[in-house]
């Protein structure tokens, strides 16, 4: 999985960066560049970039999805929920996705289906604004004319980098059709799942699909990345476990007291 290659990589010792010295040489001659006078790199060059690699820390992931129905101004900066800043909207610019056009009891179903895909794990779906903390938030509804990507066939869209993307907001456009609620909750789950570090699968019945097939889940058992043919996971691995992979993220859900109440 593409984040253990990075909880590797913050163990690594010295010797190992010794052997990589041309590397760290061109790294910190880089940084002496922008500082307008160019060295070789002495020890606190060194210290310093140690010190980088050895303390990473992996992101945690927001465990909170909120679901937004209404109208929405976002404007491009990097990932912020709570300022509704977006890296997927060009920097500088600004978009008013319009409202999720739909009546309140198809609303409540697309949010029981999206609660549904996520029920084994530790996080909670919610169609009221979090007033405080981290949070994924998803803008349901509009176009990708509504954030500036006109023409493009995309049923929703989201940052991925392999890893937890903290405070992110993800567009799942408005599928509408027959069969509008399982599309939308299936594109809101697939989205949500890129902010949590998953790559796209070749399994048709996988969320992370893009193949059609009916109604999908997150699939448990080890499958080849891929969109309309097989291919490496971008980690360079050959399979993705998304329902293992979600589970190690976010944890099991935690039995709540009155379901436990209910057991005695």
């Amino acid at each position: 999985m593409r984040r253990l290659f990075f909880k590797t990589l913050s163990m690594l010792t010295t010797v190992v960066i010794l052997v990589s010295v041309v590397a760290v040489a061109a790294l910190a001659g880089t940084a002496r560049l922008r500082a307008g006078k160019w060295a070789l790199p002495n020890r606190e060059d060194l210290s310093v970039l140690v010190k980088e690699v050895v303390t990473y820390e992996e992101p945690q992931p927001s465990k909170t999805i909120y679901l937004d129905r209404e109208a929405l101004q976002v404007m491009g900066a990097p990932d912020n929920a709570a300022k509704n800043q977006s890296s997927l909207v060009a920097p500088g610019q600004s978009f008013l996705v319009p409202r999720y056009k739909a009546s309140n009891a198809n609303w409540q179903r697309l949010l029981g289906c999206v609660q549904s895909k996520f029920a084994g794990y530790d996080v909670r779906i919610t169609d009221q604004r979090p007033a405080s903390g981290d949070y994924i938030l998803v803008k349901v509804g509009g176009t990708p004319a509504s954030i500036g990507m006109a023409g493009k066939p995309l049923g929703g869209i989201a940052p991925f980098n392999g890893f937890a993307v903290p405070n992110a907001i993800v567009f799942a456009f408005d599928q509408g059709g027959q069969m509008r609620t399982q599309n939308n909750c299936q594109t809101i789950a697939h989205e949500v799942g890129h902010v949590y570090g998953l790559d796209h699968s070749y399994q048709c019945k996988d969320i992370m699909s893009y193949q059609q097939c009916g109604p999908k889940h997150f699939v448990d058992e080890p499958m080849a990345c891929g969109e309309h043919e097989a291919r490496p996971c971008e980690d360079q691995s050959h399979s993705q476990n998304s329902a293992d992979d979600l589970l190690r993220m976010l944890g099991a859900r935690r039995p709540n007291a009155a379901s436990l109440a209910s057991r005695r």
